[in-house]
Protein backbone atom coordinates (compact mmCIF):
# COMPACT_ATOMS: atom_id res chain seq x y z
CA UNK A 1 0.00 0.00 0.00
CA UNK A 2 1.45 3.67 -1.02
CA UNK A 3 0.24 6.08 1.15
CA UNK A 4 1.68 8.88 -0.60
CA UNK A 5 -0.27 8.08 -3.52
CA UNK A 6 -3.51 7.94 -1.29
CA UNK A 7 -2.82 11.43 0.49
CA UNK A 8 -1.95 13.08 -3.17
CA UNK A 9 -5.64 11.84 -4.00
CA UNK A 10 -6.96 13.23 -0.72
CA UNK A 11 -5.70 16.78 -1.52
CA UNK A 12 -6.93 17.57 -4.61
CA UNK A 13 -10.31 18.53 -5.03
CA UNK A 14 -12.21 16.49 -8.29
CA UNK A 15 -14.08 18.72 -10.35
CA UNK A 16 -17.45 18.06 -9.67
CA UNK A 17 -16.67 19.23 -5.40
CA UNK A 18 -14.34 21.94 -6.63
CA UNK A 19 -17.63 22.84 -8.94
CA UNK A 20 -19.99 22.54 -6.06
CA UNK A 21 -17.83 24.88 -4.42
CA UNK A 22 -18.12 27.43 -6.42
CA UNK A 23 -21.70 27.30 -7.34
CA UNK A 24 -22.09 27.73 -3.21
CA UNK A 25 -19.73 30.77 -3.07
CA UNK A 26 -21.76 32.18 -6.78
CA UNK A 27 -25.40 31.41 -4.54
CA UNK A 28 -24.28 33.11 -0.89
CA UNK A 29 -23.00 36.16 -2.63
CA UNK A 30 -25.89 36.60 -4.52
CA UNK A 31 -27.81 36.34 -1.70
CA UNK A 32 -25.89 39.02 0.11
CA UNK A 33 -26.33 41.12 -2.81
CA UNK A 34 -29.78 41.22 -2.58
CA UNK A 35 -30.43 41.72 1.24
CA UNK A 36 -28.10 44.51 0.95
CA UNK A 37 -29.74 45.97 -2.58
CA UNK A 38 -33.43 45.17 -0.30
CA UNK A 39 -31.74 47.20 2.36
CA UNK A 40 -30.84 50.26 0.37
CA UNK A 41 -33.85 50.59 -0.92
CA UNK A 42 -36.07 50.16 1.94
CA UNK A 43 -33.89 52.89 3.67
CA UNK A 44 -34.57 55.36 0.58
CA UNK A 45 -38.12 54.80 0.72
CA UNK A 46 -38.13 55.28 4.75
CA UNK A 47 -36.31 58.71 4.45
CA UNK A 48 -38.78 60.27 1.24
CA UNK A 49 -41.94 59.25 3.38
CA UNK A 50 -41.08 62.86 5.34
CA UNK A 51 -41.21 64.37 1.63
CA UNK A 52 -44.75 62.74 0.80
CA UNK A 53 -46.95 65.81 1.60
CA UNK A 54 -45.34 67.34 -1.51
CA UNK A 55 -46.89 64.92 -3.89
CA UNK A 56 -50.38 65.99 -2.69
CA UNK A 57 -51.39 67.55 -5.89
CA UNK A 58 -50.16 64.54 -7.58
CA UNK A 59 -52.30 62.35 -5.90
CA UNK A 60 -55.47 64.69 -6.35
CA UNK A 61 -55.17 64.87 -10.12
CA UNK A 62 -54.23 60.91 -10.04
CA UNK A 63 -57.02 59.94 -8.13
CA UNK A 64 -59.37 62.56 -10.36
CA UNK A 65 -58.13 60.97 -13.73
CA UNK A 66 -58.71 57.52 -12.65
CA UNK A 67 -62.51 58.41 -11.09
CA UNK A 68 -63.59 60.72 -13.30
CA UNK A 69 -64.25 62.92 -10.40
CA UNK A 70 -62.93 66.26 -8.81
CA UNK A 71 -61.07 64.55 -5.56
CA UNK A 72 -59.77 67.00 -3.33
CA UNK A 73 -57.48 65.66 -0.34
CA UNK A 74 -56.65 67.77 2.82
CA UNK A 75 -54.09 66.01 4.19
CA UNK A 76 -51.45 62.98 2.80
CA UNK A 77 -49.31 61.17 4.94
CA UNK A 78 -47.23 57.78 5.22
CA UNK A 79 -45.08 55.36 7.13
CA UNK A 80 -43.49 52.01 6.79
CA UNK A 81 -45.49 49.15 9.16
CA UNK A 82 -43.28 46.17 9.26
CA UNK A 83 -42.50 45.37 5.95
CA UNK A 84 -44.78 47.32 3.87
CA UNK A 85 -45.71 51.21 3.62
CA UNK A 86 -49.09 52.60 4.78
CA UNK A 87 -50.81 55.58 2.84
CA UNK A 88 -53.22 57.65 4.95
CA UNK A 89 -55.45 60.43 3.30
CA UNK A 90 -57.15 62.62 5.78
CA UNK A 91 -60.57 65.00 4.61
CA UNK A 92 -60.88 63.51 1.38
CA UNK A 93 -63.64 64.99 -0.43
CA UNK A 94 -64.99 64.16 -3.63
CA UNK A 95 -67.47 66.37 -6.28
CA UNK A 96 -69.67 64.52 -8.70
CA UNK A 97 -70.65 65.54 -12.25
CA UNK A 98 -73.71 67.02 -10.64
CA UNK A 99 -71.80 68.79 -7.69
CA UNK A 100 -72.77 66.50 -5.28
CA UNK A 101 -69.90 66.75 -2.31
CA UNK A 102 -69.14 63.34 -0.72
CA UNK A 103 -66.63 63.68 2.16
CA UNK A 104 -64.38 60.97 3.79
CA UNK A 105 -62.58 61.92 7.04
CA UNK A 106 -60.41 59.59 6.73
CA UNK A 107 -58.62 57.34 4.14
CA UNK A 108 -55.84 54.51 4.01
CA UNK A 109 -54.12 51.51 2.38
Amino acid sequence: MNIDSNSKKNDTASPPAYLLVRIRRLLITSVVILIVFLAVVVGISRSLFSYIDRYQTWFESTASQMTGQVVHIGKVQASWKTLHPAFVFNDVVVLDPSGKKKSYPYFSF
